[in-house]
């Protein structure tokens, strides 16, 4: 019985640890996802409001721009180019948009691309890159730590579910051993009242019932 109570407490914990793990890891996805956008949006405005300050965007944005940019005229021709290597084909295909689009050309990277037009009629394409693998270290530290603390959170539940049972039945356990030593060597002996609560009480109640039939107490007929 102290095995089922823990094995079903083990259980219960693991069934709520999975459950809470599985809520962190929404909560972050959709934080890193939030915060991507974020960054991606205040890079694309610092870069436009570089290019609207004079009337040709490439010469307000040379050698003003930060890594991971890069900007299209009208034409689709690059302007300005910061971006890596491998990330320049996926800003290509967003050359000529005519909205706000953001593309994942591979799993370390997200890319946005915004359209513009200067006060002096310059228009064109502005591309931003964000690496994406910081976020996922943060996501997975996060799981780490989850798991980590779901097993001990296990074991601490096992533990606890398996004393508290303990003692819990002990009581029971003295007194099916009493009844089995008076049966065999006292057979008038009562337990009487039982200070323990109401449960050992009846119990208690239940054996002394028991010892009444003639072939003694808590024989295996008198049951």
């Amino acid at each position: 019985m102290r095995r089922r109570i823990v094995v079903s407490t083990v259980l219960l914990m693991l069934a709520v640890m999975v459950a809470v793990g599985c809520g962190i890891q929404i909560v972050l996805a959709l934080t890193a996802e939030r915060d991507i956008g974020r960054v991606l949006e205040a890079r694309t405005d610092t870069v436009i409001a570089v290019a609207r300050s004079d009337g040709s965007a490439a010469v307000a944005l040379a050698g003003r721009v930060e890594p991971g940019v890069r900007v299209y005229d009208a034409a689709g021709s690059v302007v300005v180019d910061t971006l890596a290597s491998s990330e320049r084909a996926g800003a290509d295909r967003l050359a000529r948009v005519r909205s706000v689009r953001d593309l994942a050309p591979n799993e370390s990277v997200r890319l946005r691309a915004t359209p513009f037009r200067t006060p002096a009629g310059w228009h064109g394409v502005v591309v931003v890159a964000e690496p994406t693998g910081p976020y996922e270290r943060a996501e997975r530290y996060a799981l780490l730590a989850t798991v980590v603390a779901g097993a001990v959170v296990l074991l601490a539940s096992g533990l606890l579910a398996s004393r508290i049972t303990s003692q819990a039945l002990r009581p029971v356990a003295t007194m099916a051993d009493r009844a089995a030593d008076w049966s065999a060597r006292d057979v008038g002996r009562r337990f009487g009242e039982v200070p323990d609560g109401p449960e050992l009480a009846h119990l208690a109640t239940t054996l002394d019932g028991c010892s009444t039939g003639s072939r003694g107490p808590w024989s295996p007929s008198s049951g």
